[in-house]
């Protein structure tokens, strides 16, 4: 059985090859000649499609194992009676046929398949285009045909078409081509793939480029009838749309530049769904009202639900301009979808955002103006979550009804509607009707035109409707809006109320507000915000805002009937209000302090404000019977209190409100304390900027007074004080303590006049002690007073500034008395005017005083140290600029020694005013016309004394006998003494600038004598110049003083040493060690009156004297010491007739031969005895000076040699000459001169010593004695005598 089958498939197989072979050999044969059956197929196609097709060329050849067909230039039309619809036309067709599958198949199978350069051209017919058209009319046996092409290409491996291209032809407009088109098909047992893309031509040398892909796993005979999932992509697509004219649009688009990206499935004959995204990168208007969007995109949802309905759904929505953007994260649409309508159904929308809505909308010119004039006033804000809006009847739209979830929804004032802020609650809504299930956090509501600030709620519950109606008369429809009870709660509030508001939309009509509020547990400062400004007043209600400040309200109600637009005929709005407040805050008026703890009543109505209080508290005092009131028409407000407390209240109204204006400034540095009773009324003016009329009674008790500042202070003040803004400040029965004395006060006003500021004038009348009154002033000047006097003075408190405040204090003095210098000083029964003026309305109060027309001062005190000023004569002193004390002025006459004890009983002098004391002395300028010190009285002196800070005290003085300046240390060191002038006299005579010579036998105490720098700039004795001179004296604990470092110079002469006197068994011994050193000798004694006696260029002389007793009791009798004396290179002036003698001896002198070759002449040319050296040393013993060494002259002509005594005390001589000459042939035609401490004693000698008596002779001897006016001289050696020899090698004759 086995071998018969394979018999029978060996056969089988074996005659199929033979079939095979068969028609492989005929095809081969055949294949080259089907080129003349073209016809036949062309007639075959045409009735199979039902349209004429026509084949250009047409061959076939094998290639390989496939044998190949080409088709080239095939071409097909379509004809309505308006002409052709459809053409079609082929480039050209490849096909390589696959035996061997077409044969296992039973129909055609290609290995390839591919057509090139396909192109359609579809025209539109009344709306509709070609292929659809003809689809109707198409024939049986086409739409057969059609099935059995798409089923042979079905179950081909691959077909591929390549720059295909479609023209479509609208009705209007340009043909638009899309080209090139590629797509390729491919097939496998279940899957069939076409996937492909398409070029469109955009404006311009850009293009828009499409992708596109269809997926199917069944391809049925029906094409329309299969299940296909769609793909495609579009970028820079959307002009192409435009021009198709698919839908009709409200408006003409200039340029649209959109990308999309599509998915779907297409099943059964319809559209199962569509998702996609769009994205648009730029969308323009030809209308300028419509503005441009740019970079906008979408994605959304095509769902049917069933044959007829879909539902539309779009996500992330966004849409912007360049103004603004609006977006929205999703929205979806029931849309019913026939064949002849498209209605809405459903619409949902999760949120949208009110003000992105609005700002989007606003002022858009394709919006009726109320839509637009409401969406600009509204200004909505917040938000729409959860909007649904059902159409119950998709013929009628306007039968829907919606819903919505608000959530901090704000809505402006629109025409008398309220702002609306934070509204959060379930919104319903039809055509008509609608409400809100208002349940809200940080709620507001107001009314602007009737309450301008509103009302914040944190928490509102309850429901608000509305209706919409017609009403006969307007063009608009009405609103009527009414509420529920409304629970209102605030931190600051607990409220309830109810509303409702007459609304028209014809905004020509007037709009009804009826409004109840009360409330409970509420903050008093709430209770303004509902009092409307425009039912009361503007300006009370401003009162009533700032006068209200605090409390808690315990109960309140507001009933309010208003209309809320600005019309012409609005009626008045009515209001009711009634708050009672406990322990309330007012502040009556701004500037006034507030009145606390305070129980009120407030009641407002058609009759006027009434607020009543009986307790409070103001400042540190308590009020009673508190009573504002405000009636019915009137404009001023009436406010009355009660007080009483703290007296330092009654300044502090005074000082921090405007009643600052009235009583000025002057009362800023004053304190008053104690106790008062005050009655206090006010009439506030609402309207304008008219100042409140203010009475102020009050009545002190033990009160105090006083300015801190100025250390002023009235004390135990008693009586009554009124105030009036009208009359300022006024009193006549206070009485007080001033300065620890008891005064009595009456108070007046002053009014303002030229050049005087209004003012407060306190006459003030008493008797004061005078150590309350220096203690006041701290005026170092009233140390040296005591006593108390009476006193009229006078305080005046200005109104413009407190700098202007004074106090004047008059008094005669009488009944104190003052140690002080002539002219200052009386007995307490004396009189003398004083007049004290204090400036103390400053930081640093000022005080002035004029004591008769001897003395002014002022003092001012500055952080403790007070700054004084005293001018003698009447002149008025400035203000120091630092602390001290300055004296200036002029004066007849000062005793030093009172004037210093005066100073220092004023503390002005001594260790209390040195320089390191602030308050010490600084400065004294006097100008004296006779100043006493001791014994010595100087005329006209000039005295000024300063100091310098921590170093010292500076005395300067002027008079024509001397002038300098004595610096004073402040601690320790010496006296400076700098004198720039001083003026002695030889012979001083008893009286004027003398002092006494005199002291006695007592021991003079130099204990406290200070040290003293002396230094004398010039020094004049006889109006003749002597020099500079400066020493130190020191004077010693033992009553010892000496005077150091003498330093004298005058021309070229130096004179140093020191002096003083010494204390030896309580006995003065004075002392006078001195050396001076110059030139010439003349010149010293000249000034002294002793011109022509002596020439030298050398002169040294050294003394060490001294005398019992001090310098002032000097007496030559009594003077002991030694002395030297050295001169060199003179000459001894001759003014006798033997001048010439001595010139004609020098001439023939042989011992001057040498001096004349040196070209010395001298003692040719000029009369007197030349010398090279005069020598002496004497010894003095009370009064008489004896030779230690011989006096010896050395000179060209003689030598002198002079040994003995001098009586100085008693001008007389007892000594011996020799006179050595150089010639024993010549009369001796030369003398010598006696040098003696006395210059004036060795005049005579020139004279007597030289005669023509002697001749001849070498050496002279000469005894003098006697008187040295007209000495006694004789000669002791009367011949020859042998000769000295005076220089070396040179003799004279015998």
């Amino acid at each position: 059985m086995l071998n018969r089958i394979y018999s029978w498939v060996g056969w089988a197989i074996l005659v199929l090859l033979l079939l095979v072979a068969i028609l492989v050999a005929v095809s081969r044969q055949f294949l080259p000649s089907i080129a003349e059956h073209k016809s036949t197929i062309e007639l075959f196609l045409s009735e199979r499609t039902g349209a004429a097709v026509s084949i250009g060329e047409l061959s076939a050849h094998w290639e390989g194992r496939y044998p190949v067909f080409q088709l080239r230039d095939i071409r097909t039309l379509t004809e309505s009676e308006a002409g052709p619809d459809i053409n079609f036309s082929v480039r050209q067709l490849d096909a390589e046929v696959d035996l061997l599958a077409s044969l296992w198949s039973l129909f055609p199978v290609f290995a390839k398949l591919s057509v090139e350069q396909t192109e359609v051209n579809v025209h539109q017919r009344e709306g509709r285009w070609g292929a659809a058209a003809s689809n109707d009319n198409m024939p049986a046996n086409a739409s057969a045909f059609v099935r059995q092409i798409i089923a042979i290409l079905s179950r081909q491996p691959e077909v591929s078409f390549s720059n295909a291209s479609l023209s479509l032809y609208p009705e209007q407009g340009e043909m638009q081509r899309l080209f090139p088109i590629t797509f390729l098909l491919n097939n496998a047992a279940e899957q069939h793939y076409l996937h492909g893309s398409l070029t469109l031509p955009v404006a311009g040398n850009s293009e828009s480029q499409v992708e596109f892909a269809i997926e199917t796993e069944n391809l049925p005979l029906d094409p329309l009838a299969g299940d296909y999932r769609l793909y495609a992509k579009v970028s820079n697509l959307g002009q192409q749309l435009l021009n198709l004219n698919l839908i009709e649009l409200p408006f003409s688009v200039k340029r649209l530049d959109m990308g999309a990206e599509l998915w779907g499935r297409w099943n059964n004959r319809r559209l199962d769904s569509v998702q996609g995204a769009l994205q648009i990168t730029q969308l323009s208007f030809e209308q300028s009202s419509l503005e441009n969007i740019t970079d906008s995109a979408l994605t959304f949802t095509l769902q049917p639900s069933n044959p007829q309905q879909f539902n539309v759904v779009v996500s992330d929505l966004i849409v912007q301009n360049s103004k603004a953007k609006l977006t929205m994260p999703f929205v979806s649409a029931d849309v019913i979808w026939g064949k002849d309508e498209v209605a809405l159904q459903q619409i949902n929308v999760k949120e949208i955002d009110l003000g992105m809505l609005s700002e989007w909308f606003t002022d858009k010119p394709y919006l009726p103006e109320s839509l637009n004039d409401a969406l600009l006033k509204l200004n909505a804000k917040g938000s729409l979550k959860n909007l649904q809006i059902a159409w119950s009847d998709r013929h009628d739209y306007s039968r829907f009804q919606g819903a919505a979830d608000l959530h901090q929804v704000s809505v402006e004032n629109y025409y008398g509607a309220p702002v609306l802020k934070n509204v959060t609650g379930r919104l319903g809504f039809t055509k008509d009707t609608g409400s809100i299930d208002l349940n809200t956090e940080n709620f507001h509501m107001g009314f602007p035109h009737l309450f301008p600030q509103g009302w914040e709620y944190s928490h509102a519950k309850g429901r608000v409707n509305w209706v919409i109606e017609s009403r006969v008369g307007h063009e608009r429809p009405v609103v009527t809006v009414n509420s529920s009870l409304l629970n209102l709660e605030s931190s600051a509030t607990t409220a309830a109320g109810r509303f409702s508001m007459y609304l028209p939309l014809d905004r020509e009509y007037q709009t009804e507000l009826t409004l109840l509020i009360g409330m409970k547990d509420t903050d008093g400062r709430q209770a303004s915000l509902y009092i409307p400004p425009e039912v009361v007043g503007e300006s009370l209600h401003q009162w009533v805002s700032d006068a209200i400040q605090g409390g808690h309200v315990n109960e309140g109600m507001v009933v309010l009937r208003a209309g809320t637009r600005s019309l012409p005929d609005r009626l008045p709005p009515s209001v009711q209000l009634y708050f009672d407040v406990s322990d309330a805050t007012v502040k009556f008026q701004p500037d006034w302090p507030v009145i606390s703890q305070a129980d009120l009543k407030v009641r407002l109505d058609e009759t006027g404000l009434d607020i009543k209080a009986e307790r409070g508290a103001l400042l540190n005092s308590r009020a009673s019977r508190v009573e504002v009131q405000l009636p019915a028409g009137s404009t001023d407000l009436s406010v009355k209190a009660t007080v009483a407390g703290d007296a330092g209240d009654i300044l502090t109204v005074l000082r921090t409100t405007s009643l600052h204006d009235s009583v000025g400034a002057g009362l800023d540095t004053w304190e008053l304390s104690g106790k008062h009773n005050t009655d206090v009324s006010l009439v506030v003016p609402l309207q304008g900027k008219t100042t409140p009329v203010v009475t102020v009674s009050s009545h002190l008790a033990n009160s105090l007074f006083q300015d801190r500042a100025a250390k002023l202070a009235f004390s135990q003040v008693v009586g009554d004080i009124k105030f009036s803004s009208e009359k300022g400040l006024t009193s006549n029965n206070l009485q007080a303590s001033l300065m620890n004395a008891p005064v009595s006060i009456r108070i007046e006003p002053v009014v303002k006049r030229q050049g005087v500021p209004a003012l407060t004038r306190v006459y003030l009348s008493g008797n004061i002690g005078i150590d309350a009154l220096k203690k006041q002033i701290d005026f170092n000047l009233l140390q040296s007073a005591a006593g108390s006097a009476a006193i009229n003075a006078r305080l005046d408190i200005c109104s413009g500034s407190a700098a202007c405040n004074k106090l004047v204090i008059d008094s005669d003095l009488k009944g104190v008395s003052l140690q002080a210098p002539v002219p200052f000083g009386k007995e307490a029964a004396a009189l003398l005017p004083l007049q004290i003026v204090a400036q103390i309305g400053i930081t640093d109060p000022v005080w002035r005083y004029k004591l008769g027309d001897q003395l002014r001062g002022v003092t001012k005190a500055i952080d403790g140290a007070p700054r004084t000023r005293i001018s003698f004569g009447g002149k008025r002193p400035l203000e120091p600029s630092e602390p001290g004390l300055w004296i200036e002025g002029s004066l007849a006459l000062v005793d030093i020694d009172v004037l210093k004890a005066f100073m220092i009983r004023n503390q002005w002098w001594g260790n209390e005013s040195s320089s390191s004391s602030r308050a010490g002395l600084k400065q004294l300028v006097l100008k004296v016309a006779r100043l006493n010190a001791g014994s010595v009285q100087i005329n006209d002196v000039d005295l000024v004394l300063s100091t310098a800070p921590a170093t010292h005290t500076a005395i300067g003085f002027a008079s024509p006998k001397v002038a300098g300046e004595i610096k004073v240390p402040v601690n320790s060191g010496p006296y400076q003494i700098n004198l720039d002038y001083l003026y002695l006299n030889q012979n001083k005579e008893q009286g004027e600038d003398s002092v006494s010579s005199k002291n006695g036998s007592r021991v003079i105490d130099t204990q406290e004598w200070p040290m003293i720098d002396l230094t004398i700039k010039q020094l004049y004795i006889d109006s003749k110049k002597f020099g500079h001179w400066s020493m130190r004296i020191e004077p010693d604990v033992v009553g010892q003083l000496t005077m150091k470092n003498i330093l004298g110079s005058f021309n070229d002469f130096i004179m140093k040493g020191e002096a003083g006197w010494r204390l030896q068994n309580n006995n003065a011994d004075s002392f006078v060690n001195m050396t001076l050193e110059g030139g010439d000798l003349g010149s010293l004694l000249g000034h002294f009156g002793y011109k022509g006696v002596i020439e030298s260029e050398f002169t040294k002389m050294q003394s060490d004297f001294s005398w019992p007793g001090y310098p002032w009791d000097f007496e030559t009798k009594r003077l002991n010491g030694r002395y030297t004396m050295l001169l060199k290179k003179g000459r001894i002036i001759e003014t006798g007739e033997s001048s010439n003698i001595l010139r004609l001896f020098g001439i023939l002198n042989l011992n001057t031969v040498v001096r004349r070759l040196k070209l010395n002449f001298t003692d040719l040319v000029k009369a007197g005895v030349a010398f090279d050296s005069i020598r002496a040393n004497y010894l003095l013993n009370n009064g008489v000076a004896y030779s230690q060494e011989p006096l010896t002259m050395d000179g060209p002509s003689a030598n002198v040699n002079l040994q003995g005594s001098i009586n100085i005390a008693e001008q007389t001589l007892d000594s011996k000459m020799d006179v050595v000459l150089p010639l024993t042939s010549n009369v001796p035609i030369a003398a010598v001169l006696l040098g003696a401490p006395q210059i004036a004693g060795a005049v005579f000698l020139l004279d007597k010593l030289i005669g023509d008596k002697f001749e001849k002779v070498s050496t002279l001897t000469y005894q003098l004695s006697g008187a040295w006016a007209e000495p006694e001289i004789k000669i002791v050696t009367p011949g020859s005598a042998k000769s000295r020899k005076l220089h070396p090698g040179l003799s004279g004759d015998k």
